[in-house]
């Protein structure tokens, strides 16, 4: 249950979605390796279902269809970013955004909220007031 939807090459990388798995993963064309990445459990306990990828600089924006989030992975720093979409639709709980374009100019990305009848922007250049990382076994 992949589902590839979306695919980007970023120099020797090939990036793509995995829309059923709630994944993304990238082919290294040299090695031919091949690495999986996992977004964020949403609160629904469903897949996230990332769609579409648009580069912007060393990494992409991608929306997460099913996990009310747009996210950006820093490629070069193997470094997730997801940023949570405050609306909520009438009669609803998931807002789906539904496209994504990447702002060549800046670091953001607008989107389309398909169930709040809303477009969005994210600026990635605003910075979190702390910073998460994992050691090599995974924990916080």
């Amino acid at each position: 249950m992949y589902d590839p939807t979306d695919v980007i090459v970023l120099g020797n990388d090939i990036w793509f979605t995995e829309h059923g798995s709630g994944l993304f993963a990238k082919y290294d064309s040299e090695s031919g390796s091949l690495e999986r990445f996992h977004t964020s459990e949403n609160k629904f306990h469903t897949s996230t279902l990332p769609l579409w990828l648009r580069a912007a600089g060393d990494g992409f924006w991608f929306n997460e269809h099913g996990g009310n989030r747009v996210g950006f992975f820093d490629a070069k720093n193997e470094r997730l970013t997801e940023y949570l979409i405050p609306s909520v639709p009438d009669g609803g709980i998931v807002v789906y955004p539904l496209n994504i374009y990447a702002d060549p100019e800046n670091n953001r990305a607008w989107f389309s909220e398909w169930n709040a009848d809303k477009i969005a922007l994210v600026d990635g250049s605003a910075q979190a007031p702390f910073d998460m990382q994992l050691d090599s076994q995974g924990e916080r």
